[in-house]
């Protein structure tokens, strides 16, 4: 197998993820500032949108973690 160039990133840790913090920040400010409407409810589910995406990226990761270490122990 081919080294891999880039530096190995912990199963914890998030790709992107100052990027979707960021995003979120600026969508709940938006919910904040458009108070009870349909649109911040759009921006609301985005948010949830956004918090499962991460959730489920985190577990993946993990996920593949195990699958890797196993594949290593044959």
């Amino acid at each position: 197998m081919r080294a891999s160039r880039r530096p190995h990133r912990p199963a914890d840790a998030r790709p992107g993820s100052r990027f979707l913090e960021r995003g979120e920040a600026d969508l709940r400010e938006g919910i904040a500032i458009l108070g009870d409407s349909p649109t911040a409810d759009r921006l609301n589910e985005t948010v949830e949108l956004i918090q499962f995406l991460r959730d489920e990226t985190r577990a993946m990761m993990r996920r593949w973690q195990e699958r890797k270490a196993a594949l290593r122990t044959r």
